[in-house]
C-alpha cells in the first residue's frame, strides 16, 4: 500500500503488507511502469532493489482494491 507520496518531491514510500520496513518510491520508477503518478492507500505490487544499503521500489503496478 503506498503510504504517502508527494508528486512535488517525486517520492514517497510503500507500506508492505508484511509489516517489514518501508520501501522507497520515486516518480521515475512509476513513469517507466508506465503509470503518472499513485495515490495515498492506493495498493501496488512492485519489485525491489537494493541501492547503496536501501530498498527501493521497480516495476510498479497499481493493483484493483
Amino acid at each position: 500500500v503506498i503510504k504517502w507520496f508527494s508528486i512535488e518531491n517525486k517520492y514517497g514510500f510503500i507500506k508492505p503488507d508484511d509489516g517489514s520496513e518501508d520501501v522507497f518510491i520515486h516518480l521515475k520508477t512509476i513513469e517507466k511502469s508506465g503509470h503518472e503518478s499513485v495515490n495515498s492507500k492506493q495498493r501496488v505490487s512492485y519489485e525491489l532493489e537494493e541501492k547503496n544499503g536501501k530498498k527501493q521500489a521497480i516495476t510498479i503496478s497499481i493493483l484493483e482494491n
